[in-house]
């Protein structure tokens, strides 16, 4: 059969349930007779889960115990270094935002307005007063 035939319906659903009877029949022999719950699809990822042997319970993993102790120290830390930490934090995405500005500005201007634009940057100029920049999309 070629990718090119139609595929019949009627005979690929026959296919599916001869071949779930069969696995049934054979999850039967294995159990003694016994009806299983592995018609469950749940259940049946369940017991696939458990029975892997790679799977680690949550409470197990290695990365828990460190989760915890940070967590703790970042409770018993007092609020002044959290905000020192948040104001570094702020401090630098403000000077890695002008690096992105200050490479955009670089592609798309010219080089003697780029320069002015950097000399006024330097000095603080309102941007109102600035030479016309391109707008970065960031």
């Amino acid at each position: 059969m070629s990718a090119s035939e139609p595929i019949d319906k009627d005979a690929a659903q026959r296919f599916a349930q001869e071949l779930a009877i069969e696995l049934g029949e054979r999850d039967k022999q294995a159990n003694n007779g016994r009806a299983t719950s592995a018609s469950n699809p749940l259940s049946r990822w369940m017991a696939r889960r458990r029975q892997r042997p790679g799977y680690v319970p949550m409470i197990q993993r290695t990365w828990v115990p460190f989760f915890c102790v940070a967590a703790v120290v970042y409770i018993w830390l007092p609020d002044r270094v959290k905000v020192r930490w948040l104001l570094w934090a702020d401090d630098q995405h403000d000077r890695v935002r002008l690096w992105v500005h200050k490479q955009y500005w670089r592609a798309t201007m010219d080089p003697d307005r780029y320069a002015q634009l950097m000399e006024q940057l330097e000095a603080n100029v309102a941007p109102s007063e600035r030479v016309a920049s391109t707008k970065c999309p960031l």
